[in-house]
């Protein structure tokens, strides 16, 4: 199978869940991985003794020596998930940013809360904080009406009095600037100053279909967090149906970025 999707066209990301290789089969695996072109993300079971147990007992597999498993897919180039929700939210930035390869590392963020800021800056590793251009800054000032955001700093914390398109139009002017290669979004939805709920979630002034027109005119890799609970989840809708890889908390979608931005780098 991995074979076959390598020469597929229509096929961006290979992704494998594994729960055990037959002999002769790691080899073959190996071998193809660092032959393959795309991305290939993996997440292997059967790591812990009862897993391998577990595998073994309805699949006959053999899982095998998981750091052996790990090394070998390090050197062959494989995208390894070591928790299923890691691999989750990995699928979903290889796959809708698939097109939008980035030019570099580094990074400009809009938030409207001083908490996601902040657990976003501390999650930082292969990002770094972009130097923003002077036009950039210039056309900051000029957006930042409340006089209340940090412009010392590429992660712009807008505070909840920014609406729909002041939100936006800081994530336009940031993946308008060269020094920026990829952005990051985060929204608390319970601000009053955003249609986020399920009666204006689809606006199409709304804060969710203005980030998708921004996700289908820039090919600069885009995420979003929405950090809210059930009530939000049309207006996370809108923007998973316009292509936008979304994420419930910041920290999960840095993550993700991170994988993404430094797998394309290396």
């Amino acid at each position: 199978l991995m074979a076959h999707f390598a020469d597929d066209p229509t096929i961006d990301l290979i992704s494998l869940y594994i729960e055990g290789l037959s002999p002769g089969e790691g080899r073959l695996f190996f071998e193809l991985a660092q032959d393959i072109e795309k991305p290939i993300l993996v997440y292997k079971s059967g790591k812990t003794e009862a897993g391998a147990k577990a595998a073994a007992s309805h699949t006959a597999a053999m899982s095998g020596n998981y750091e052996v498993f790990r090394a070998a897919a390090q050197q062959g180039g494989v995208i390894l998930a070591e928790k299923l929700e890691e691999f989750y939210d990995y699928l979903r930035a290889f796959s809708l940013l698939a097109k939008k390869q980035p030019k570099g590392n580094r990074l400009a963020a809009v938030f409207n809360a001083g908490f996601e800021s902040t657990i976003a800056a501390d999650e930082l590793r292969e990002l770094v904080p972009a130097r923003l251009d002077t036009h950039t800054l210039e056309n900051l000032r000029k957006t930042d009406v409340h006089g209340l955001v940090d412009l010392s700093t590429a992660l712009l914390d807008v505070t909840p009095m920014a609406n729909d398109q002041l939100f936006t139009d800081y994530v336009e002017t940031v993946l308008q600037d060269e020094n920026v290669d990829c952005v990051f979004v985060s929204i608390v939805p319970h601000s009053n100053a955003l249609k986020s709920g399920p009666d204006k979630a689809r606006d199409e002034d709304g804060m969710a279909s203005l980030l998708v027109k921004l996700g289908r005119k820039y090919q600069k890799p885009l995420v979003v967090s929405v950090n809210g609970a059930r009530y939000y989840d049309e207006f996370v809708a809108v923007m998973e149906e316009g292509g936008l890889p979304v994420y419930r908390n910041p920290r999960a979608a840095i993550q993700a970025l991170e994988t993404f931005v430094s797998y394309h780098l290396k």
